[in-house]
């Protein structure tokens, strides 16, 4: 049997394929694999993740690994599976992948150290040597230790044991320790022969019975302010060495948990098509069973207590859970409601959190302290243990799609997929779900489970449609529209003002010569925002401060044009100058805990109007709204994709759904200038079932998903000519690699520059009749563009299954 190991390593850079390290078989007591390593690479010292054993090529000389980071591994092989599934499937190196699935402070490099051994024997060295030992301090740790001389007198000394080498993480972050009193061993002794022979008015003797009762250390600020102890007492107890102060490591616990959860007190009363849906899924919960099933229940149906009691059923069974929601904003909403069933057993994961936040969360799940994960799109990789269900909640939002970095990984794909890993169960919910999901359950795919009343027995809101003409650009609400809010707010009722544009006005525009203030970087016009009084890129983030004369012919005659939602906000202050209105966009949600102190001012009673983004459309149930109004229900369907009516029907049925959850009955106004869209007249009667029939049957016809897989290759060059170049050579490539399916001329991006870079992007369809899986068109890409874009200056940003083709 060989002395070495040798392991397949994943290292966090760009990098398609793993490497192969050795370690000393004496190091490993058991498997290393999901453990993390540190390995030497390209001259620097990272972090990598042990994929698995392999088997050595003969005659290469493989590097050792440095140290193993971790007693035990810190991801199950659900996680590593799918990792490797997500390289092969999303066309993405391993390397970016792994940076994806795992949490940056796991991943930091480390600086080598050296330090001066006290055992040396000093009669091994040489001359040189000693010269350089004796000139080194004892303590001292050092990055570099030889300025005279060369690296063999240092691989000298740290062979003959003279210097030792240590490696320090970079980037750290670290527990958070607080003050803390403990029981000294005195405090023990003293408390064991005085116990019951004090006076019990001795504060101190009270105090060292307390510390000791609660497992000898407690915070020094518990003990002040928690229980009552002076400051004075624990002076006295330190003085006397009966206590001694240590540190104590504590948890960063996010603001959304502080809540006590909110929900009915009263026990809510499941109807028959809840109960229905619960059983179903109970059935392979309990049988330990894969299944995906589609809950399509209209707003307001009940999933939420559907999801609850499923969890219930999973936690029973010493199983855990992960509950997937698409937007931050709804985080506080969905904790509290499940906060309230399973009180601590719940931790939240998104990219709010603060580093330290984020460590302390991932930790504690990993340690088993949580089986109950909530969070946006990053927390399908938690490192939960014995997974039972999964749940994606509004399955059918874009925010569950990465479409801005590789991977580009859809996270509703990813929970049905570590489900089968688990053998466990996913639940896709929502009231317009996704024309892929839906085609896959009436196909048989997935269970279907459908939930058609709302689960208070309130109504489903009424639906509206109000023509607008050019008056909208001076007047942004109808005098219907404005005497129906009135109503409402007379009543003391609350109103949801939708509008998907942030902003002021939309760009600046010389009424001379025509010219539109554009970003200098990027081909777009420049978005005004009045609270700063600039011009914003909404792609780069360049600002230009307004002019007051047009940039291209001088003349002071510019305007505005176009509507966001700070012009829409302005428009409200006016009409309702006494009613307080709350916006929410990406503009006012930039601090941490933004969404949740937001959506609190509304609930009070002093605020009537909530405006906001699609980040309003979503999941939001506050009991007193009674109407929403959409400013401008076009807006929904301007791209030019054919997912676009898919789109716009779900935002409005969904900002419509927001209406007549509790005691009020809803009303939903759309203002729009084209009332004839046929979309709007399934938005009327909120009627998904024919929308999505006559919506598959044109997808069929013109072999669209699902049925077709598309996979879109975005190109980016600052020369425009060697952009065409890279992408013309290869359309000729995938052009001739056969028939099983079609590739798309290189066209110029919607938006063709962005931060002084050129976009163009290929789009390749297959048919899912000659190519059901999609295999042989990624395998063609990979012929394609494999290694062709090492040595050039163009980037290739490979999107599967993109949302649109725009």
């Amino acid at each position: 049997m060989g002395k070495k190991l040798y392991y397949n390593i994943i290292v966090p850079v760009k990098l398609k394929t793993t490497y192969t390290y050795s370690l000393d078989r004496s190091l490993v007591s058991g498997s290393i694999v999901g453990c993390r390593v540190l390995v030497s690479f390209n001259n620097r010292t990272i972090t990598g993740l042990v994929l698995k054993r392999t088997t050595p090529e003969k005659g290469v000389d493989y590097k050792d690994i440095i140290d193993i980071l971790d007693p035990k591994p810190i991801i199950e092989d659900d996680l590593i599976r799918l990792i490797v599934w997500m390289s092969d499937y999303y066309l993405t190196d391993i390397g970016r992948v792994l940076n994806t699935v795992l949490p940056k402070f796991l991943l930091n490099n480390f600086e080598k150290y050296y330090k001066k051994s006290p055992l040396v024997d000093l009669e091994t060295l040489s001359f040189s040597e000693r010269i350089i030992f004796d000139s080194l301090p004892q303590k001292d740790l050092y990055k570099s230790i030889v300025k005279i001389g060369d690296d063999y007198i240092l691989n000298s000394l740290i062979d003959k044991g003279a210097i030792e080498i240590f490696y320090d993480e970079i980037r750290k972050v670290r527990e958070k320790k607080v003050l803390a009193i403990e029981v000294s061993d005195k405090g023990k002794a003293y408390l064991e022969e005085n116990r019951g022979k004090l006076s019990k008015t001795s504060k101190v003797m009270e105090l060292l019975d307390f510390i000791s009762y609660n497992g000898g250390v407690v915070k020094n600020s518990d003990l002040i302010s928690l229980h009552g102890f002076s400051t004075y007492a624990i002076s006295k107890g330190v003085k006397l060495g009966l206590l001694k102060k240590g540190e104590e490591a504590v948890e960063r616990i996010p603001s959304a948990l502080f809540s006590k959860g909110e929900g009915k007190e009263n026990p809510i009363v499941l109807n028959d098509q809840q109960l229905t849906a619960i059983s179903e899924v109970s059935k392979s919960v309990e049988k330990g069973k894969f299944d995906t099933f589609l809950l399509y229940g209209v707003t307001g149906s009940g999933k939420t207590e559907v999801y609850i009691e499923i969890v219930k059923k999973v936690l029973s069974m010493g199983k855990s859970a992960i509950v997937l929601i698409p937007e931050i904003s709804l985080a506080p909403q969905t904790v509290g409601r499940f906060k309230k069933v399973f009180e601590n057993r719940i931790a939240i994961l998104h990219s709010r959190l603060s580093d330290g936040e984020r460590y302390d969360s991932w930790k504690q799940i990993q340690n088993g302290r949580y089986d109950v994960v909530i969070g946006v799109r990053s927390a399908i990789f938690a490192p939960i243990k014995n997974l039972g269900v999964i749940i994606v909640d509004e399955e059918h939002e874009r925010t569950y799609k990465q479409s801005d970095t590789e991977p580009c990984y859809n996270a509703g794909n990813l929970a049905i997929l570590r489900s089968k890993f688990n053998s466990a169960v996913t639940v896709l919910g929502s009231a317009t779900p996704s024309l892929e999901s839906y085609h896959n359950a009436i196909t048989g795919k997935y269970k279907l489970l459908t939930m058609t009343k709302r689960g208070t027995g309130a109504k489903l809101p009424r639906i509206s449609l109000i023509t607008l003409d050019k008056s909208f650009y001076s007047n942004l609400f109808h005098p219907h529209t404005v005497k129906k809010m009135k109503e409402e707010i007379d009543k003391g009722r609350k109103v949801i003002i939708f509008h998907n544009r942030r902003g002021y006005a939309s760009y600046q525009i010389c009424k001379k010569c025509g010219y539109i203030e554009h970003c200098d970087s990027c081909a777009v016009s420049m978005t005004y925002h009045l609270n700063t009084k600039e011009l914003i890129c909404h792609q780069c983030g360049s600002v230009k401060k307004t002019r007051v004369c047009c940039s291209s012919c001088g003349d002071q005659n510019i305007v505005f044009r176009g509507v966001g939602t700070e012009q829409v906000e302005e428009e409200i202050k006016r009409i309702f100058p006494n009613r307080g209105v709350v916006r929410m966009d990406i503009d006012t949600t930039r601090k941490k805990d933004s969404h949740s102190n937001l959506l609190n001012r509304f609930r009070d009673k002093d605020i009537s109007f909530l405006l906001g983004t699609q980040m309003i459309s979503k999941g939001l149930d506050i009991e007193d709204v009674s109407l929403v109004v959409i400013v401008n229900g076009d807006i929904s369907f301007i791209m030019p994709d054919f997912r676009s009516d898919e789109f716009g029907f779900q935002q409005l049925v969904q900002v419509a759904g927001r209406s007549g959850r509790g005691r009020y009955e809803g009303e939903v106004i759309i203002q729009t200038f084209e009332p004839s869209n046929k979309i709007f007249k399934y938005t009327e009667k909120q009627d998904f079932l024919t929308f999505s029939k006559n919506e598959l049957k044109s997808r069929k016809e013109f072999n669209y998903p699902p049925f077709s897989k598309i996979i879109k290759l975005n190109f980016s060059n600052k020369s425009y000519d060697k952009l065409t170049e890279d992408a013309l050579y290869i359309y000729e490539k995938l052009s001739g690699l056969g028939n099983k399916f079609v590739v798309y001329y290189p066209v110029d991006c919607i938006i063709n520059k962005i931060n002084n870079s050129f976009k163009k992007q290929i789009i390749i369809r297959s048919d899912r009749d000659k190519d059901p899986n999609g295999n042989g068109l990624r395998e063609a890409i990979k012929k394609s563009i494999v290694d062709y874009f090492d040595n050039s200056s163009t980037r290739i940003f490979i999107d599967v299954d993109p949302l649109n083709i725009v």
